[in-house]
């Protein structure tokens, strides 16, 4: 016997955990539910009308165009995968369905955030690689770019930086820095350093963003300019050994909780790799 719903399309597309998407020819957005704003941190209305293109990650807007192009010939995709920006900095990774409608001159997807799945895998793979470097390494320079390389990987790191705290000299140094805006900073007194010095200090992870980055420590060789900081605590057994540091110069790429965790995570694998490489020494 047939039945009959009163709930109205537009609430039950309401109720789906995955968004759901409608765009143009040109890749407009003509329609979003609600679970887009979950995903991707936009509301509906502030997405209608948008080039979906631009809140795609830089790095796979190449080949999400060339799926696009498959999608619109006719094919229909089920296993899509890429990478987006929310609205909030932080990247998600997306599954999507996807396929186009020439009646209807619109292409419409569904997208499910996978981005947990793809952050654990990511994990146990940087637990490996960093642990491969530590014992097959011939240097703890090569060891260090290895674990600039996997945390990559993980979040945004293309500024790095380790530093190592002497006990005896009370100094600060960088073995490993890399900075698209500078070398390395001369070491310091620990006491002299206000960001990965207060890390080694407290003992604590550091997450600092314009308000404190922009105002008396811009000029800093370890700031220079930067809008967002993070940095966490090397612990050794005797406690802590220095601090890893990762920093943006970009609105776009921030840090949040969930990347204070993520690179405690590696720190570990960092600060056993250090000691490691000590103790054979």
């Amino acid at each position: 016997m047939a039945t009959r719903t009163d709930i109205p399309l537009d609430k039950v597309m309401d109720l789906l955990l995955d968004a759901v998407c409608i765009v143009d020819a040109k890749g407009h957005y003509l329609y979003v539910n609600s679970a887009f704003e979950r995903i991707f941190g936009y509301a509906p209305e502030e997405v209608i009308g948008r080039q979906m293109l631009h809140l795609v990650h830089p790095d796979d807007r190449a080949r999400t165009v060339r799926a696009v192009a498959e999608i619109m010939s006719g094919q229909d995709k089920t296993r899509l995968e890429n990478r987006y920006i929310r609205k909030d900095g932080e990247i998600v990774h997306i599954m999507w369905s996807a396929r186009w409608s020439p009646e209807h001159q619109a292409r419409i997807a569904v997208a499910r955030d996978i981005s947990a799945q793809r952050r654990a895998e990511a994990t146990q793979a940087a637990v490996y690689e960093i642990s491969e470097a530590a014992q097959e390494a011939d240097s703890l320079g090569a060891v260090y770019r290895t674990i600039h390389k996997v945390l990559g990987g993980l979040l945004p790191a293309r500024n790095c930086a380790i530093s190592l705290y002497d006990e005896a000299g009370g100094t600060l140094t960088f073995p490993y820095f890399v900075d698209e805006r500078g070398p390395p900073p001369a070491a310091r007194l620990v006491d002299d350093s206000a960001l990965s010095g207060e890390v080694v200090r407290s003992g604590r992870s550091l997450l600092l963003g314009p308000a404190r980055l922009q105002g008396e420590l811009a000029g800093d060789e370890e700031v220079r300019g930067a809008r967002y900081w993070l940095g966490v605590p090397l612990k050794g057994r005797a406690g802590s050994i220095g601090a890893l540091a990762v920093k943006s110069y970009t609105e776009e790429t921030r840090y949040n909780a969930r990347d204070v965790l993520l690179l405690h995570y590696v720190a570990t694998q960092v600060s056993n790799a250090i000691e490691r490489r000590h103790a054979i020494r």
